[in-house]
């Protein structure tokens, strides 16, 4: 149960005092004070800036090499972790930069690579 789910359990159960019912809508009122300020903040995170210039390294990399790769090695060569590739490749291939393709390592696996075609 969140804090909010629980105060609204409060504040519209019956026979309780005025003075805890109207404790429970003021608290009500300072947590949508806090969220609206929050939405208003332009102010990226830090993980969103982490992740954002992960995303321009893998496009770096991709766009710089002419040989086809798998996401474990372009998170090596760009020189980020290996769950950051997969959002920055997704864009690359919906952008049409990046065709992605599977291939056969042996008769029981394949890999999923991807190679730059340009603008």
């Amino acid at each position: 149960m969140t804090k909010r789910e629980f105060l609204t359990a409060i504040a519209n159960t019956e026979g309780l005092s005025a003075e805890l019912t109207e404790y429970a809508l003021s608290e009500i009122e300072k947590l949508d004070a806090t969220n609206a300020k929050r939405r208003e903040s332009d102010k990226p995170t830090k993980a969103s800036l982490e992740a954002a210039a992960a995303r321009e390294r893998v496009i770096n990399f991709v766009m710089h090499s002419e040989e086809v790769m798998d996401a474990d090695s372009i998170a090596e060569g760009a020189c980020v972790t290996k769950g950051q590739v997969p959002s920055a490749l997704r864009t690359l291939v919906t952008e049409g930069k990046v065709e992605k393709s599977t291939v056969k390592v042996d008769s029981k696996h394949r890999k999923t690579v991807y190679k730059y075609i340009g603008e």
